[in-house]
């Protein structure tokens, strides 16, 4: 039984890993990951087809004062 339960761990460990990796990079942030919540980026820029963190989307329309995408610059 323990061999069959390190078996599931690590084919769960690999099918994590293959997914991150996968994921799109952040282009405000840089990481695939957020460094705080763990999360993967995911609001979409129907122009430009890029994803990024929505906490470093809200960071990057405060700190630029407008709504545009960071790499397209097209409106949100």
């Amino acid at each position: 039984q323990n061999g069959r339960l390190f078996d599931a761990l690590k084919l769960w460990i690999q099918a994590v890993n293959a997914r991150i990796q996968g994921a799109p990079q952040c282009y405000v942030c840089y990481c695939r990951l957020h460094p705080a919540s763990g999360r993967l980026p995911s609001v979409l820029c129907h122009q430009c087809k890029n994803k990024f963190h929505n906490v470093c989307l809200r960071k990057w329309f405060q700190h630029s004062q407008k709504s545009n995408c960071p790499l397209c610059r097209t409106k949100f």
